[in-house]
Order: structure tokens, then sequence, then C-alpha cells
């Protein structure tokens, strides 16, 4: 394995999990906005699903050790925005 596969497999995992749960919390931010907001998760979901599963399987299809860092990476780059998404929440409690 290069560094130069390690490096673009992290960069196109952090891009593909900014896309998706960037999307993803647009999304939910939107839903009480939205006239259908089942038909909008909907729509979301799939386009989200069909934009991120499409580069995957780009991705495999170049290579699979590419594909596998940039896995490890979408997934780490969740586990981080779970984290960040959690620390105001423990702030709040601590508050009151």
């Amino acid at each position: 394995m290069s560094s130069q596969a390690l490096f673009l497999g992290a960069l196109l995992g952090v891009i593909l999990g900014l896309l998706y749960f960037g999307g993803l919390w647009l999304t939910v931010r939107r839903l009480p906005k939205v006239k259908r907001p089942r038909f909008f998760l909907l729509l979301s979901s799939l386009f989200r699903l069909s934009l991120v599963l499409g580069c995957f399987w780009l991705i495999m299809r170049q290579d699979l050790v590419l594909f596998l860092i940039t896995l490890l990476f979408f997934f780490l780059l969740r586990i981080v925005l779970i984290g960040l998404a959690r620390k105001p929440a423990r702030r709040e409690m601590h508050a009151n």
C-alpha cells in the first residue's frame, strides 16, 4: 500500500462521508419545514445512497485496497461526527 493510496482513500472517504452525513443533517433540519416530510426524507435518502454507493462502486472497480481505505475513513468520519454532535448536548446537561 502506497502513501498516495492511503491519502487518496482518506480524502475520498472524508468527502463521501461529509456528503452523506452532511446531507442527512440538512435533511433532518429541514423536515419540520417541508409540506411532505416522508416524501422529502425518502428522496433525500435515495439521493444520498445512490451518490455514495455509486462512488464506492467506481472506487472498488479501480482498486480494492483504495476502496477499503475509503470505506474505513467514511466510517471514521461517522464516529467523529457523532462525537461532535453529542458534545453540545452534554454541555447543556451539565450547565443546568
